[in-house]
């Protein structure tokens, strides 16, 4: 590939301005805090399953925001790995600087449905492999400075067969850790993204790992 690191770079940008500036912003009554119908016991949540996953948080924990028809860049080289997702935010890691600024949160659990249908397992798999190799292969030793090989596991409370890896971010862009679960449920694939900063992984990821099990398809 001709300029290797400038498209990467590119690639990158591209990447994470869609994820920080085009989610849409929740009204008070559609957030994780909101809806008498989305309470599941006086101390728990549901997650909005307007992509077909849910999950279960705490009361007054955390926030969300859509973040439809992602990502997208304009040489189309992420089309075809378009998903939308509802981006569930950690509320007491926010790291806004400014009074009335733009929150900034550094643990964040993303659920995605992607654009694409598939008739079998083998044909996702397939899928995941390229979305791997699109948005984290490709950047390794630009933005990521590991990557696992996917492994199998299972997640939810349907024991969801799903596709697990875990890249570790870093160089240009503030380190961390992104950690992948993939789920197909016929037609659909369905993901869940933990992205999280180096310095909240010790006080926070347990709490991203808590929802997991909560995870549910319709």
């Amino acid at each position: 590939m001709k300029t290797l690191f400038s498209k990467k770079n590119i690639l990158f940008l591209a990447l994470t301005s869609v994820l920080l500036f085009s989610c849409k912003k929740d009204d008070d009554d559609e957030t994780l805090n909101g809806k008498p119908e989305n309470l599941v016991d006086k101390e728990h949540v549901a997650l909005n399953d307007k992509y077909g996953i849910t999950a279960i948080f705490p009361v007054d924990q955390w926030t969300n925001t859509y973040t439809d028809t992602m990502p997208t860049n304009p040489d189309k080289y992420f089309d075809e790995i378009r998903y939308n997702a509802i981006l569930a935010s950690y509320l007491n890691d926010n790291a806004q600087t400014e009074e009335g600024g733009e929150p900034k949160y550094l643990t964040t659990i993303y659920f995605m449905r992607f654009h694409n249908t598939f008739e079998d397992q083998a044909s996702c798999d397939e899928f995941i492999k390229k979305y791997k190799e699109l948005c984290y292969d490709n950047l390794m030793g630009a933005y990521y400075t590991g990557i696992t090989q996917k492994a199998d596991t299972t997640i939810g409370k349907g024991n969801y067969k799903a596709t697990h890896f875990v890249a570790k971010r870093g160089l240009n862009v503030t380190d961390g850790i992104e950690d992948l679960y993939f789920m197909y449920k016929k037609p659909r694939l369905y993901g869940v993204l933990i992205k999280i900063d180096d310095e909240r992984i010790e006080s926070s990821f347990q709490k991203c790992l808590d929802i997991l099990p909560t995870i549910s398809i319709k």
